[in-house]
C-alpha cells in the first residue's frame, strides 16, 4: 500500500499532510464508524477528534459530533486537508487509499502492542 502512495503524487502529498497534521497537535484522531459518517450526512473515510465522540459504558462509540471544536486558537471546522495550512481541523475526509493505509498501520501497531504486552506478562510471570 505504501508504494501506491509514493507512486501517486496526490496520494503521497495527502499522506504527508495528514502525518504533519497529526504530529503537530496533542489531540488524538480516530476513524469515524461508517454508520455515523452516513448518519451525519458525510461520505467516505473520516478521522475526527477523539473528544468529538460519545461512548457507552463498554467504551463503544455511540455518537459523533462533527461540530465539536476544542478550546484554543487555530481550530477550523472542516474536512479538507488543504485547510491544514490555516489551522487544525476537527475532522478530515481521507481518500480511500490513505484511509486504507492508515487502518493497516493502526492494525499493525495494535498487534505489536499486544505482542509486547504479552511478552512483558510472560517475563513478569517467570520472574515471580
Amino acid at each position: 500500500m505504501h508504494s501506491q502512495l509514493s507512486l501517486k503524487p496526490q496520494l503521497g502529498a495527502e499522506h504527508a499532510t495528514l502525518t504533519n497534521v497529526l504530529r503537530k497537535t496533542g489531540e488524538r484522531y480516530i476513524f469515524v464508524p461508517e454508520a455515523l459518517v452516513a448518519a451525519k450526512g458525510y461520505k467516505g473515510d473520516i478521522i475526527a477528534l477523539e473528544k468529538s465522540f460519545k461512548y457507552d459504558k463498554a467504551g463503544q462509540i455511540t455518537d459523533w459530533n462533527p461540530d465539536f471544536m476544542p478550546e484554543g486558537k487555530g481550530w477550523i471546522h472542516g474536512k479538507d486537508l488543504r485547510i491544514a495550512e490555516r489551522g487544525q481541523s476537527n475532522f478530515y475526509e481521507l481518500s480511500p487509499e490513505v484511509a486504507s493505509y492508515g487502518r493497516t498501520h493502526i492494525e499493525l501497531n495494535d498487534s505489536r502492542l499486544v505482542h509486547h504486552n504479552n511478552c512483558l506478562l510472560l517475563k513478569e510471570s517467570i520472574i515471580n
